[in-house]
């Protein structure tokens, strides 16, 4: 019996962003609650966001190496970790091509989307 030819390397690569997805979710949700009334966040709460962020990245970075059986360096993943804004746009770019540097773009914009969810409650409760 013959089998189709079915593509299992996708959901395995994108696996490692849902967390990262989850989180931005979250904080989402928290920073235009606390933006809804007028209650500062804690520092706490966006140090935590940060190094969430950071790491979630880097794991989705070494993951994805390994699936592509690309060697990076031994301290690429404290680059990611550090200087992720710059370094994931050019890794999905050397690892996908054009279509990665679209993917790269496309996670810097995921780390704008909770003060763009802030701002617009923000924006929201004062047209009332």
């Amino acid at each position: 019996m013959i089998t189709p030819h079915v593509n299992r390397r996708a959901p395995s690569i994108l696996r490692p962003l849902i967390p990262l997805v989850a989180l931005t979710t979250l904080y989402s949700i928290t920073l235009s609650v606390c933006t809804a009334y007028g209650i500062k966040i804690p520092s706490s709460i966006q140090l935590l966001w940060l190094f969430g962020f950071s790491l979630m990245l880097t794991w989705w970075v070494r993951a994805d190496s390994r699936s592509r059986d690309l060697r990076l360096p031994y301290e690429f993943g404290t680059f990611v970790f550090f200087a992720w804004p710059i370094v994931v746009p050019y890794y999905s770019y050397r690892s996908r091509g054009c279509k990665g540097l679209l993917l790269g773009v496309g996670i810097c914009m995921l780390h704008m989307v909770p003060y763009v969810a802030s701002v617009n409650v923000y924006i929201c409760k004062f047209i009332k």
